[in-house]
């Protein structure tokens, strides 16, 4: 681990596992001062360490694996993705190839931590990053009030805006990709490329893709909003808002029946 552990100003600010199905374990640790590190329940250390140029807000694994083409072998692989939100608003979408401690071993090579795509939509921190069950969807909340949807397959499309980045394997000041070989295509994301956008009266933190009726998500605003709302996906209407009087701090859906659960903040927004 980095020596910046023993400062007593950082600390953690948020955890996220690789998938179930994936079968790696792979835990994401995100810090105040910017710094991702990966690393498995398999493994004695950490694997990867990403130094992001702001302090770390956010981290969502998507919840399936993707089969992606091999960094090394020019194969197809399945790979875990990682959405990094930061306190400037930016997200930052990579993709992990993680072989197991055999593979390791036999090849020599770690696998690889690959920036795909830099989101630059909001203006403010990010409050949480959320996927849809099957993957295909990611939704964020700000401190900007604003909840924007997007979907991977529109995102990660190739288009002019590319730039090329060549980090490799080390730290630097900006997102770095710890992949060998040639130089990845960092996709620039910008409002042009949104799914949807919905706007709130407080910052949202709470998001939650329902899990048994595709095309329904519910979000949660904070003290200055006090209701969960309910959006169609693909059209963007709202279809609900129950007012709680309360800012809402997470949302789950139940798997097994049509409810859904809310915790509550702070009633008033001059709360202490």
């Amino acid at each position: 681990m980095d020596d910046d552990d023993d400062d007593p100003g950082t600390y953690v600010t948020s955890l996220s596992f690789s998938s179930t199905e994936g079968g790696h374990s792979i835990l994401a640790i995100g810090k105040n001062n910017g710094q991702i590190t990966l690393w498995s329940l398999f493994d004695e250390g950490a694997r990867f360490e990403s130094q992001q140029p702001d302090a770390v807000a956010c981290l969502a694994f998507k919840p399936v694996p993707t089969r992606r083409a091999s960094e090394r072998f020019g194969i197809m692989v399945l790979t875990e993705e990682l959405l990094v939100g930061d306190d400037h608003g930016t997200v930052y979408y990579y993709a992990t190839e993680w072989l197991n401690n055999f593979q390791v071993d036999l090849h020599g090579w770690n696998g690889s931590m690959s920036l795909l795509a830099k989101i630059s939509i909001h203006t403010q921190q990010i409050c949480g990053l959320f996927w849809s069950p099957d993957g295909e969807y990611f939704a964020s909340g700000a401190n900007d009030n604003l909840c924007c949807l997007f979907e991977v397959k529109e995102i990660l499309a190739p288009r002019e805006t590319s730039e090329t980045r060549g980090a490799r394997g080390r730290k630097s000041t900006e997102p770095s990709s710890t992949s060998p070989g040639e130089q990845n295509r960092v996709l620039n994301i910008d409002e042009g490329r949104l799914k949807q956008k919905w706007a709130h009266s407080a910052a949202i933190k709470a998001i939650a893709f329902c899990p048994w009726q595709r095309g329904l998500i519910a979000t949660g605003g904070g003290s200055n909003d006090r209701a969960i709302h309910f959006y169609h996906t693909f059209s963007g209407a709202c279809l609900a808002t129950i007012d709680v009087q309360a800012q809402v701090t997470s949302l789950i859906w139940s798997t097994s029946r049509r409810e859904i659960a809310a915790t509550f903040g702070y009633a008033q927004p001059d709360h202490p």
